[in-house]
């Protein structure tokens, strides 16, 4: 079964060369989610959409109700990975 993921991080994703820690994780949980044969989506402050995942801007300081109406429509599994 396949799934429609969005990963939420405060972090530019992809993560830059030389990055680490969550931001890094993120990219790598999303991109092996996506080889799963899953929908994935990456909202952020900064970045951009890969082969492997649609990236969603959010602002650096952003409320939950705010935040709730990032996540797109079908949207199955919502991983917060912290910052905000």
């Amino acid at each position: 079964m396949a799934y429609t993921v969005l990963h939420i991080i405060n972090k530019e994703t992809p993560a830059a060369l030389g990055a680490g820690g969550a931001n890094r994780s993120a990219c790598w949980l999303a991109e092996a989610q996506f080889r799963a044969g899953n929908t994935v989506h990456m909202a952020s402050p900064s970045g951009h959409s890969t082969a492997e995942y649609k990236h969603i801007h959010v602002p650096t300081t952003v409320d939950i109700p705010a935040l709730r109406k990032s996540i797109p429509a079908g949207t199955d599994i919502v991983h917060l990975h912290g910052g905000f």
